[in-house]
């Protein structure tokens, strides 16, 4: 008996979208949108350091450890991100929402897998790029969050 086991496994963090009380259903965000996010939190908190970036950062245990971060921001993504970051319709959907108000903030899940991916097998994204991310969300978190955050991020 033969067990195939696949590697090349790659994992995507889910974009979920505001409205009121409710929660949008979840888009899948390729590899690439992973690491967009990333860089999309790092240009929040350059323009207005915590905690005034309009950012607010939670985790949960749930399964596996993942980081929430919710932001009112609306990512731009220009030509060149659509086609390489494989950008489909519901992404592009509630992008155009959000600008419309329909949807009042975004919400990204990061779980401990997709952010080990981002930080070994990501080539587009260097080490920098994950330290400053890792600063961002550690001074954008609660206090009772920053054993957590150690742990995640290491």
């Amino acid at each position: 008996m033969q067990i195939n086991n696949k590697q090349n496994t790659s994992f995507t963090g889910i974009l979920y979208g505001k409205m009121g009380n409710h929660l949008t259903q979840g888009i899948v965000c390729c590899p690439h949108g992973d690491g967009k996010f990333v860089r999309f939190v790092n240009t929040i908190c350059k323009s207005a350091p915590p905690p005034n970036n309009q950012i607010k950062v939670s985790c949960s245990s749930d399964g596996l450890d993942k980081i929430i971060i919710e932001t009112d921001r609306i990512p731009e993504l220009n030509l060149l991100e659509k086609v390489l970051y494989r950008v489909d319709k519901m992404q592009k959907k509630a992008v155009k929402l959000r600008k419309e108000g329909k949807i009042q903030k975004f919400i990204f899940k990061l779980n401990e897998l997709e952010y080990m991916n981002l930080r070994k097998s990501y080539p587009f994204i260097t080490n920098k790029e994950l330290k400053q991310f890792g600063k961002n969300i550690k001074a954008a978190a609660p206090d009772e969050l920053q054993d957590f955050l150690k742990k995640f991020l290491w």
